[in-house]
């Protein structure tokens, strides 16, 4: 996924990605290794890291900062699903990053019960799914209003795919995991 990542960012955004590494090995070594933090409290913040890495690569909520060039990168023509697909990707690079590596770090940890990475996805899904519902909820109160379509539409629209996307990525990695843990006991 990283090398991935390297590929469809733009430069300029490369030290962004560095950076993210970098605080992902220096939080899971010196950090939440030794506080010992049960995995609600290491999600919370692996979504606010996230979060936070999302708006660095220059992303925010409007349609605009959409980087489609990056849909692009290595097809010849145009192609519907890898294009979408790269775009997504590209887009929500930074929780995805996030997300993979809460999925791994809870996975690796021997101390934990098996059980920590269906919890940490849970209570991912349920932080993602907050900010979700409290739009869904404003803009069916204000659809009549003027700006709902053209400010918290978009918002709505960001914060569905970000949750579609980053549950997706979670789902499969916790299925990897526990298909992985089912294949070592025997």
């Amino acid at each position: 996924m990283v090398l991935l990542c390297a590929l469809l960012f733009r430069p300029h955004n490369l030290p962004v990605l560095a950076c993210s590494l970098l605080i992902q090995t220096a939080m899971a070594q010196l950090i939440w290794k030794e506080l010992q933090y049960d995995a609600a409290q290491t999600t919370i913040m692996h979504y606010w890291f996230g979060q936070a890495f999302f708006y660095f690569q220059g992303n925010s909520n409007n349609i605009a900062t959409i980087d489609i060039s990056a849909g692009f990168v290595g097809l010849e023509s145009y192609v519907e699903i890898p294009a979408v697909l790269l775009t997504a990707f590209s887009t929500y690079a930074g929780p995805l990053l996030w997300a993979c590596h809460l999925v791994c770090f809870l996975s690796s940890a021997q101390d934990r019960c098996p059980a920590s990475v269906g919890h940490g996805c849970y209570c991912f899904a349920l932080l993602r799914s907050i900010p979700t519902v409290a739009y869904i909820v404003l803009v069916t109160a204000l659809r009549y209003h003027l700006f709902i379509w053209s400010v918290f539409s978009p918002k709505l629209l960001y914060e569905a795919t970000h949750t579609l996307v980053t549950t997706a990525v979670c789902v499969f990695f916790t299925a990897m995991d526990q298909s992985h843990a089912a294949s070592s006991r025997f």
